[in-house]
């Protein structure tokens, strides 16, 4: 896993997808600007867009309880929480054992 300094472009995730709003195509691009690892790919779309509309939600005070910690887990996984970052760093710097 390779590092990726916040800012950069949005390769491994990928352009927003064409049916989303521009609401959340503007949030979909504040996120993945601020990914810290290149482990994201396209297989992460579908977890990436649930995101987002979940960030949406929370913006708008419309979320649950549960989808509160859906998106904790969510952002976690992604990096973008301090505890996220932490465990995503560690992991890059992980000796391979082949």
């Amino acid at each position: 896993m390779t590092r990726k300094e916040p800012g950069n472009d949005i390769q491994g995730i990928g352009p927003p997808p064409s049916h989303l709003s521009d609401e959340l195509i503007a949030i979909w691009k504040e996120l993945a600007a601020s990914i810290v690892t290149t482990a994201v790919a396209p297989s992460d779309r579908a977890s990436f867009e649930l995101m987002t509309r979940l960030v949406d939600r929370m913006r708008r005070g419309d979320l649950a309880a549960a989808e509160t910690a859906q998106l904790r887990g969510l952002l976690d996984a992604f990096g973008l929480s301090p505890s996220g970052r932490q465990r995503l760093r560690w992991a890059a710097h992980e000796p391979r054992i082949n």
